[in-house]
């Protein structure tokens, strides 16, 4: 397969998702400004914003500054791309197609991202808006399809990689096994984040006094917007139970206290409590009995218990960072983004661990007794081994018949090697062909 027809084909596959969520932000832009009762002269602006809010790039208006953007879309954005990464690997592939995969993924967004930049930066002239920062425009974008395109490849595929270039394929089952684990935190947090939202509904009510000319279309974009945020409610809870803190400007949320100002109108801060309860601590057995949940269920070793821990710290702080930023007039927003990545890493670390040491000393007691057992058996008086050995002979003599009759020895089994379970393991990734075929093309 030639340059053009890789890049004609994974064009194709890739290309079209994110055409699809260009014409949506097209069409989300175009009803902001027709529900805003702005001239059409807005339309670009609204499309360039609208293509940065989604992508998590910070956007400027009449000044304030809004850095904490829903976490939503972008969520959407990482599941579409990593459909269409996967439907363009799930057959064979080789490296030159990972090669071409990985240059249209940074391609698009990268082109995008420039064309929203100068309708932005073009509307400036006439509208109170900010360009953004050229920095951000182009790693924000990029690292979410990124991140759309290592979701997408699979672990099976990440092996075959690893296998090739030396690299230990527990890196990659501990990048699975983090992320699996902290897809099972975030059920958990946003199931703490309901039962506070509803034990708090009297605030929720007083959230709601504040809207008191909302028309019904108001109410319905009011619970969108916070429909849209809810995922970064999720990582800010989740750093509260691991024991962190979630800062609202000059205010800050934990477990152990609670400091606030008066924050944004906003439904989902209704969540927040005056004052932390004096039981608040006793709620890190939630993160502890789920992380417990997970490592009993499957096995550990040294290696395994590292790599999983330290992607666990890095999943976590990926969501942090994205879930924070410029909060308008109230200042900085979000987790602190060392004490969750922290946070996370101990907590995986510590539990895998010990239930790792558990199955070690286990395992070796068992082998003790065994050991043991073994032993006694060895130790037994010789006059009974003799005895034995006695009536074993006269058993041989009585029976004449069986003489010169040989019991057919047990066939033995062929022995599997390793040759085998590794062309097994690249059959998963690639289509079975004959062998000549799948070296030339890995070596394409």
């Amino acid at each position: 397969m030639t340059a053009q027809q890789r890049l004609r084909r994974f064009l194709t596959v890739i290309g079209i998702p994110n055409l699809v969520l260009v014409l949506a932000v097209i069409v989300v832009a175009f009803a902001c400004v027709l529900f805003a009762g702005e001239t059409f002269a807005a339309l670009p602006a609204a499309i360039g914003e609208a293509w940065f809010i989604t992508h998590l790039v910070p956007v400027s208006f009449q000044g304030v500054t809004l850095g904490v953007l829903p976490l939503a879309p972008a969520l959407g954005v990482i599941a579409l791309i990593a459909s269409s990464v996967h439907r363009a690997v799930k057959d064979r592939v080789s490296i030159l197609d990972l090669a071409a995969i990985l240059g249209v993924i940074i391609v698009i967004p990268l082109t995008l991202s420039g064309i929203a930049w100068f309708m932005v930066w073009d509307a400036t002239k006439v509208f109170p808006l900010e360009a953004p920062s050229v920095g951000l425009t182009i790693l924000h974008p990029v690292a979410i399809h990124l991140i759309g395109l290592i979701i997408g490849m699979g672990p099976t595929l990440w092996k075959a990689l690893a296998r090739r270039f030396g690299i230990a394929e527990v890196l990659v089952d501990g990048a699975t096994r983090a992320h699996q684990l902290m897809l099972r935190l975030a059920g958990a947090a946003l199931i703490v984040y309901l039962a506070v939202l509803i034990a708090g509904h009297e605030r929720l009510g007083e959230l709601a006094a504040a809207y008191p000319a909302l028309s019904g279309l108001g109410v319905v974009g009011l619970v969108v917007v916070s429909l849209l945020y809810l995922p970064n409610a999720i990582v800010g809870t989740l750093a509260v139970l691991f024991g962190g803190q979630v800062s609202i400007g000059a205010a800050s949320v934990s477990l152990f206290a609670i400091d606030l100002v008066p924050l944004p109108v906003f439904p989902l801060f209704a969540a927040i409590p005056g004052t932390a309860a004096a039981w608040a601590p006793v709620l890190l057995l939630i993160p502890f009995a789920v992380v417990v949940h997970y490592a009993i269920t499957r096995a550990w070793d040294g290696p395994m218990v590292a790599a999983t821990a330290v992607f666990a710290g890095m999943w976590a702080l990926v969501a942090a960072y994205f879930v924070s930023g410029q909060l308008g007039g109230y200042g900085y927003s979000g987790p602190v983004h060392w004490l969750i990545a922290v946070l996370a890493t101990a907590w995986v670390g510590l539990i895998a661990g010990a239930v790792w040491g558990i199955a070690v000393l286990r395992n070796r007691s068992v082998e003790d007794v065994a050991s043991a057992e073994e032993a006694s058996v060895e130790e037994a008086p010789p006059e009974e081994a003799s005895v034995e050995e006695e009536s074993v002979e006269a058993d041989v003599v009585e029976d004449p018949e069986d003489e010169g009759v040989e019991e057919p020895e047990d066939p033995e089994e062929p022995e599997e090697s390793e040759e085998l379970e590794d062309t097994e393991d690249e059959e998963v990734v690639d289509k079975p062909e004959p062998e000549d075929s799948a070296e030339t093309e890995t070596k394409d």
